[in-house]
């Protein structure tokens, strides 16, 4: 038995939802307390919360006018009579507009499931200190629930998850019963997938990665026995108080409208801040879908950014590409431009040199060479080589660049580095001079011919840049300076990565980095009045989780990881 307790401010549906407490009872004569055998059993049904709430109702005479309902429903024993009834009332079909956008949205078949609407339903939610509640296939709703989307597909990501068989997380409770609550990872992927849900979002985030866990697991049998009262109860916690005495059934024709309606009182909130609030809210939503997945491990960087990895890594040990010929070839070749780029000076005398964090290289659709970094200011300069004379630029920087020269007392770090620097240059140069005496002017690898693929704004990683230059089609050979970080990796290889003669990835993605220019390329990740920050972060996601199964560390020849956080270039040394 799984019950959501209620902590206090703790937040349920929308994020940022005000949260009211009810009245309290009135007190009255006392009739006696509930025996041990009472507080357990109502402990299996909802938890500690929920027990302490039933004892002190339990002192109180119940009687017309008081609220509760009578005193016969005030014993555990009638609590679990009162859900067992509510599971067995008059239910509605879910109707076909709103059916259509649960099943696309959550990808997964519905039909099973029933809504509760009538007074003992409303009793029941009462009973259990909630705003709705979802047992099994069965959801339990409020009057007025048309007015709140989020709710709704709250509701429906424990549906969703009941429907696939998937397990409420939970501690266990003095009783060693399972209890979640608010703050827990099954109840943040609800709150995040109702905003989504009403805020319009095609496919709830969760889905990929439900496939990836659970790919081809069994949905429950809609025509199974139903649930008792000991079947999981999923409650959304109460919010304002409402009169179910006075208020409005709510039938049918409100499930027809709940199909159409979208709640607007999230987003006219995101309206009313500035483009830097809403990007601080969506930074917090992303890390928290990061943080509450269990799989990926999450670093604080300035300025309220972030870096993750998985939990799990994998480890690059030094090989010598020998299998991927045209990949050791182009990096060889961004190694020659970054360190020609990091040892020029941007004008003479100066001492301010150029620093791309990386350079990447790749052949083109058309069969060119195209290099490019990460940063304007680089990009900017091989191009104006190229405009003011220089027909060879890989000849060029190999001649001008300032090579490596560890000092003997260097850190062993320096010295490998220079070692592997050293290395690639010699081994360009060759291949320029073999290239360039076969070829003249042609394309190749290590010819003199070379485009500079610049476009895009400051700080657009490399990769992307080559993509956007090829038509965004992933080049077939692509080699650089550092691994692919998980966004580039998401963007480049949709599919996952190519695979070698031995079944293994050829590309192994580093870390996520959460900066915007790292992701630029992402839709969600643009600011947006009419997407909850919320919903937008669950997609950026559900993006990387879904195509980066493990990032990698990359190990030195001696077996050591290499310093940084995951994204280093593997070694041939």
């Amino acid at each position: 038995m799984r019950a959501h307790e209620e902590l206090p401010g703790a937040k349920t549906g929308s994020a940022g939802r005000a949260r009211h407490s009810a009245a309290p009872a009135p007190s009255g004569p006392v009739r006696g307390t509930m025996d041990p055998s009472e507080v357990m059993t109502i402990q299996r049904l909802a938890g500690n919360q929920a027990v302490a709430r039933l004892l002190t109702e339990d002192r109180h005479a119940h009687g017309p006018g008081c609220g509760h309902g009578g005193a016969k429903e005030g014993g555990p024993a009638d609590h679990q009579a009162l859900i067992a009834e509510a599971i067995d009332s008059p239910t509605t079909t879910i109707p076909g507009p709103l059916m259509d956008r649960a099943e696309t949205f959550y990808q997964n078949d519905f039909s099973g499931a029933r809504f509760h609407d009538g007074p003992v339903a409303q009793r029941a939610i009462e009973a259990m200190g909630a705003r709705a509640m979802t047992i099994g296939p069965h959801v339990f709703l409020p009057p007025g629930a048309t007015q709140d989307l989020s709710l709704i597909g709250h509701e429906f990501s424990h549906l969703n998850n009941n429907f696939r068989g998937v397990p409420e997380t939970g501690s266990a409770n003095g009783a060693g019963i399972p209890v979640t609550d608010p703050d827990q990872s099954s109840e943040r992927t609800a709150d995040v997938e109702g905003d989504a849900f009403a805020a319009g979002l095609e496919t709830a985030p969760s889905v990929t990665v439900q496939r990836a866990v659970r790919d081809g697991a069994d949905r429950a049998d809609p025509h199974a026995p139903g649930p008792g009262p000991s079947a999981p109860v999923q409650r959304a916690a109460q919010g304002d108080p409402m009169d179910l005495d006075s208020a409005e059934e709510f039938g049918s024709s409100d499930l027809e409208e709940l199909a159409h309606l979208t709640d607007t009182a999230p987003l006219e909130r995101i309206r009313r801040m500035t483009p830097q609030e809403r990007g601080a809210e969506f930074k917090a939503a992303l890390r928290a879908q990061f943080l509450a997945s269990g799989k990926w491990v999450v670093r604080s960087a300035s300025g309220g950014e972030f870096q993750a990895r998985t939990a799990v890594q994998g480890e690059s040990s030094p090989r010598d590409f020998e299998d991927q010929p045209e990949v050791r070839r182009l990096r060889w070749i961004a190694t020659v431009t970054k360190q020609y780029l990091v040892t020029k000076e941007r004008s003479p005398g100066s001492r301010t040199f150029f620093n791309p964090v990386e350079v990447q290289a790749a052949i083109d659709g058309e069969g060119k060479l195209v290099i490019a970094a990460n940063d304007i200011s680089s990009n900017a300069h091989l191009a104006w080589l190229q405009q003011n004379g220089v027909r060879d630029l890989l000849g060029h920087m190999i001649a001008a660049a300032k090579r490596p020269a560890p000092k003997p007392d260097a850190p062993k770090d320096e010295k490998d580095r220079g070692e592997r620097v050293n290395a690639h240059f010699e081994a360009a140069e060759h291949l320029h001079e073999e290239e360039t005496a076969g070829q003249g002017s042609g394309g190749g690898a290590g010819s003199g011919a070379v485009v500079v693929a610049r476009g895009g704004g400051e700080g657009l990683h490399a990769e992307l840049r080559i993509l956007a230059h090829n038509g965004g089609v992933t080049p077939e050979h692509l080699g650089g300076t550092k691994r692919p970080c998980a966004t580039c990796f998401s963007k480049l290889y949709p599919d996952g990565s190519p695979k070698g003669a031995d079944g293994q990835d050829l590309v192994r993605p580093g870390a996520f980095y959460s900066e915007h220019f790292a992701n630029k390329t992402v839709s969600a990740y643009q600011d947006s009045v009419d997407v909850l920050p919320a919903a937008r972060a669950a997609a950026v996601f559900a993006l990387i989780d879904e195509h980066v199964q493990q990032t990698y560390v990359t190990l030195t020849k001696d077996g050591d990881v290499l310093a940084g956080y995951g994204s280093e270039s593997d070694r041939e040394n």
